[in-house]
């Protein structure tokens, strides 16, 4: 389910209008909140632009999987494997090369004819970017210098907003299996071996309370 969940992801970021919340800065890492245009509650997410270039960094709730787009308007980039490469105090670099060809990764053009390259990152990169200076996105020898002023404060927001969620969903799913599992004592049959209760005669089952137990149940799924 999680793979297939961030394939969806994948493939609905590769053509993403961005829109900058109001209290976005050029060269500075922003968070995206609630009431900002584009806000995804199961996508909390960091940004930082250059000119019409961009680097967005997401955080795929509840299941915590980090995913990066990069955007670069340079045109001519159709089909480029883009290098990202983070620019240590040290003046060492550590890069990771994402290829074109992967089935992982999704391409798609920008309306300036450049390229934006969606793909999902360890926890173990993201981490190395908050000690960084810069994060540099090449293709085709071009590259874009991106400031990472603001990340570790950016990512602060964005874990916290994906926790929230996260937290969230488990809850409205824990309420969900509880609620099946009320309607499902209340109508359970004595010989249906799948039941995990001993149920008992139909002239037995309360009426009312079997129905006050499967109301939400039914309307949650009508199907079953």
């Amino acid at each position: 389910m999680t793979l297939l969940r961030i394939a969806a992801v994948l493939l609905g970021l590769c053509s993403f209008a961005f829109v900058s919340p109001a209290s976005a800065k050029d060269d500075y890492w922003t968070p995206q909140l609630w009431g900002d245009p584009g806000f995804d509650e199961e996508l909390p997410t960091a940004f930082v632009d250059n000119g019409p270039h961009l680097i967005a960094v997401r955080l795929m709730a509840p299941d915590m999987i980090w995913v990066v787009s990069v955007k670069l308007d340079i045109p001519g980039l159709e089909g480029a494997d883009v290098i990202n490469s983070l620019l240590r105090p040290d003046g060492s670099r550590l890069k990771l090369t994402v290829s074109h060809a992967s089935d992982a990764v999704m391409q798609s053009p920008t309306s300036g004819g450049g390229l934006l390259t969606t793909f999902a990152v360890s926890y173990d990169f993201i981490q190395e970017a908050l000690t960084a200076k810069r994060w540099i996105a090449s293709a085709d020898g071009m590259q874009v210098s991106f400031s990472l002023d603001g990340f570790s404060d950016a990512l602060d927001t964005v874990e916290m907003l994906a926790n929230d969620i996260g937290h969230t969903i488990a809850q409205a799913e824990s309420d969900r299996e509880q609620a099946l599992a009320r309607c499902a004592e209340q109508v359970a049959h004595p010989y249906d071996s799948a039941s995990a209760f001993d149920g008992g005669a139909w002239d037995d089952i309360d009426a009312e309370a079997a129905i006050d137990a499967c109301d939400w149940a039914l309307s949650d799924d009508p199907g079953n």
